[in-house]
């Protein structure tokens, strides 16, 4: 579990739906009370306030986690984003677990849903998809920052059938002791038996 309590914070001060969370300078989650009705990926929950909050303490049991060297400098610099080593993943693991984790734990969600199905199908039929060095919430190429939250949840969900969910944390819990956080095909090789390159192609 995260250390320490987890601040909630309900804030009704827009009009979009969203949510997000930060481990630094403690664990805390900020949501929007707007429900998502304009956002038709969000379309498919059971209850709307455990589908977001499930999203973001994903992100809080992820980012949080620190293991080996790097508890050690947290211990001497505090809680610095600089010495979080899950903060080095990219968007789409990021993004990705907490979307894997929203379905897989609330039984609805974007993965059961067709929104990020259909955006994979499409791509993949059209052009063979984007590789996942092109995934990132800042891209202009559609459909924008939503890739690095539908294939990296996808990617994710596909190794969770292929080689057994229980991977899934195993590969979370190498990344946060991982000395130097970049090399994730290695993190990924060790947990699943395959690296991400080649788990992408095979799902594609």
């Amino acid at each position: 579990p995260p250390r320490g309590p987890i601040d909630l914070v309900i804030a009704d001060n827009v009009d979009f739906t969203n949510g997000y969370a930060t481990p630094f300078p403690s664990n805390r989650i900020i949501v929007y009370t707007h429900p998502p009705v304009s956002s038709s990926s969000l379309r498919f929950y059971d209850e709307w306030s455990a589908l977001i909050i499930t999203h973001e303490l994903t992100h809080i049991f992820h980012l949080d986690r620190a293991r080996g060297w790097w508890r050690l400098a947290q211990r001497i610099f505090g809680r610095s984003p600089a010495v979080m080593p899950n903060l080095y993943t990219p968007a789409w693991i990021t993004e990705g677990l907490a979307v894997y984790y929203e379905t897989r734990l609330t039984g609805s969600g974007r993965l059961v849903g067709t929104e990020h199905g259909m955006i994979a199908r499409a791509a993949i039929a059209e052009h063979g998809g984007p590789g996942l060095d092109e995934l990132s919430l800042a891209t202009s190429e559609y459909p924008g920052g939503q890739g690095a939250y539908a294939y990296g949840s996808l990617l994710l969900d596909h190794l969770s059938r292929t080689r057994g969910p229980e991977h899934i944390a195993e590969f979370v819990e190498r990344t946060s002791a991982a000395p130097i956080p970049f090399f994730l095909n290695r993190a990924a090789r060790r947990s699943f038996g395959i690296t991400f390159d080649a788990a992408w192609r095979e799902y594609r």
